[in-house]
C-alpha cells in the first residue's frame, strides 16, 4: 500500500514473529505490536525472542510483508541466551513506569524496548552505539531495524543492559538531600560533582569532531519569551501565573544574552537531560562509589518522531541539568511538607559543583565545548536556563499539571520579584511524593 495514501489505521506493512507475534505499521507512524491479535505484555515471549536475535544473529524465523530486517548488534553484547523457568518459559517482567514505548526484562539481564512510533528510537539506537563501552550508559546489546521501500529504515527495538538494584535521579537524588538536611548526622551529597562528570563524558563523546555552528543570542531569547508568554497564558489567573509576572522584569535581565552569535560545536546531544535520566547502582563493595548511567536518549518529548531535531550546543544539555537540580529541591520540599530555604540554598551550592564538575572534566578530557570566552558561555548557559523554566511550566500546565509546583517552586526561589508586584507565596502540595 502507499503509505501517502493511507489512512491513519490502515496497516501499510506487516512484521511476523514466531509464537504468533506481529508487528503493524498503521498509516499515521504508530508500530503495534501484538500476539495473537492481542497487545503484547511480560510475558509474551517477544521480547525474549528478540534477545535470542540479536545474541544469535538468525533472522530466518521473522518474515516482512515489505522491506527487510537489519541488525545492529554491538561487538560484545554481554547477553547471554534466554533463561527458562520451569515450565519452559523465559523470564519477562515489564518495567512499572508510564512509557510511550513498551520495556520489558528478560531473564534480569536485558531491556528490550519494544518502540511504538516509526523513527522514534532511531536517535537512541544511534547515541547508544556511539558511547558503547564508555560506561556512560547502560551496556548497549543491540537493535532492530526494518527497512521500507519509499519509507526508510527505522529502529524498531533496541536491547541494553538491565542495571538490577538502580533507582532513577528523582529518587535517589532527593532522598540524597533529606538525609543531608535530615537530623541523622549526613554529608552534603557528593552526586553533583559525579553527575557533572558523566555528562561531561557523554557531550566529549557526542561532540567530538562536531562541526563549528553560529548560536544565536537572540534567536534563545525569542524562544524564551515566546515560550513564557503561552506559559503565562495556559497558567492565566493562578498563582502560578501571578509569581511568574512578578518575576518578569527578572527574566528578561537573565535573557540579555552575549551582544555577538557564538561560535560553538554543535551536535546530537543527550536531548531531555535532567536527573531523573540518570540511573545510580550501588557498588559491589560498600567502600566503593555508586555508578551512574544515563538513559533515554530518544530526544526531548514535544518532538514528533517525524521532526528533524537540530543539533545544538552543549550548554542546551547543560542549562537542563542545573534547572532539574532547582527541581529537586522542590521535590524535596514537597517531600517535607513546607517551603524550606535550607533546599533552595543546597540547589545553589549543588548547580555549582554540578557545573564545575563540567568543565574540569571537559578540560581533563581536552574537549572545548563551551568556547573559550567563558563570560559569553555563562551568560548563554543562563538564558538557555530561562528557556527551560519555561518550557517545565508550560509542559506541567498543559499534560502534567500534578508537576506544576516544582518549576513554579524552583523558579520562584531563583529569581527576584519586582516590589509592589503581586507575589503569593510559593509552598509545596500537600503530598508527600512526586508520584501522587
Amino acid at each position: 500500500m502507499n503509505a501517502v495514501e493511507a489512512t491513519a489505521d490502515e496497516t501499510i506493512a506487516t512484521l511476523r514473529l514466531p509464537g504468533n507475534g506481529t508487528l503493524r505499521l498503521r498509516g499515521d507512524g504508530r508500530l503495534e505490536w501484538s500476539v495473537g491479535g492481542r497487545p503484547v505484555k511480560s510475558g509474551d515471549g517477544i521480547a525474549s525472542l528478540l534477545t535470542d536475535v540479536l545474541r544469535t544473529g538468525d533472522t530466518a524465523g521473522i518474515e516482512v510483508s515489505d522491506g527487510r530486517v537489519r541488525l545492529q548488534s554491538a561487538e560484545t553484547t554481554g547477553a547471554s541466551g534466554s533463561e527458562a523457568d520451569a515450565d519452559g518459559a523465559a523470564r519477562e517482567t515489564a518495567i512499572p513506569v508510564d512509557q510511550t514505548n513498551l520495556s520489558i526484562i528478560v531473564d534480569n539481564d536485558t531491556v528490550v524496548k519494544l518502540v511504538s512510533a516509526w523513527g522514534s528510537a532511531d536517535r537512541a539506537a544511534a547515541i547508544l552505539a556511539r558511547v558503547e563501552g564508555s560506561g556512560i550508559a547502560p551496556e548497549f546489546r543491540g537493535a532492530v531495524h526494518w527497512e521500507l521501500p519509499g519509507r526508510g529504515e527505522a529502529t524498531i527495538a533496541i536491547a541494553t543492559e538491565f542495571l538490577g538494584g538502580a533507582s532513577d535521579g528523582w529518587t535517589w537524588a532527593a532522598d540524597d538531600v533529606l538525609a543531608f538536611l535530615g537530623a541523622d548526622g549526613s554529608t552534603e551529597p557528593v552526586w553533583p560533582t559525579a553527575v557533572g562528570q558523566v555528562v561531561a563524558r557523554l557531550h566529549a563523546t557526542l561532540g567530538a569532531k562536531a562541526p563549528t555552528g553560529l548560536v544565536s543570542s537572540a534567536e534563545v531569547a525569542a524562544r524564551a519569551n515566546e515560550t513564557l508568554d503561552l506559559a503565562l497564558a495556559a497558567a492565566a489567573g493562578t498563582d502560578t501565573a501571578a509569581r511568574l509576572t512578578a518575576r518578569r522584569s527578572a527574566l528578561d535581565a537573565a535573557l540579555r544574552g552575549p551582544a555577538r552569535d557564538l561560535a560553538l560545536p554543535l551536535f546530537t546531544a543527550h536531548g531531555d537531560l535532567h536527573v531523573g535520566q540518570l540511573l545510580r547502582r550501588p557498588a559491589d563493595d560498600p567502600a566503593a562509589p555508586e555508578s551512574y548511567r544515563l538513559i533515554d536518549f530518544d530526544g526531548a518529548p514535544q518532538t514528533t518522531s517525524d521532526a528533524v531535531e537540530p543539533e545544538v550546543p552543549a550548554a542546551v544539555d547543560v542549562a537542563h541539568l542545573l534547572t532539574s537540580i532547582d527541581l529537586v529541591g522542590s521535590v524535596v520540599q514537597r517531600r517535607l511538607g513546607a517551603a524550606d530555604s535550607r533546599a533552595t540554598e543546597w540547589a545553589a551550592r549543588a548547580r555549582t559543583q554540578a557545573l564545575t564538575a563540567y568543565r574540569r572534566t571537559l578540560d581533563e578530557l581536552g574537549a572545548s565545548l563551551l568556547g573559550d570566552d567563558r563570560a559569553a558561555a555563562e551568560r548563554l548557559l543562563a538564558m538557555l536556563e530561562v528557556e527551560q523554566f519555561a518550557r517545565e511550566i508550560l509542559y506541567a500546565v498543559r499534560y502534567l499539571p500534578r508537576w506544576l509546583y516544582a518549576p513554579d517552586g524552583a523558579l520562584t526561589a531563583r529569581f527576584e520579584p519586582t516590589p509592589d508586584q503581586e507575589d503569593p507565596p510559593w509552598t509545596p502540595p500537600a503530598s508527600p511524593t512526586i508520584s501522587d
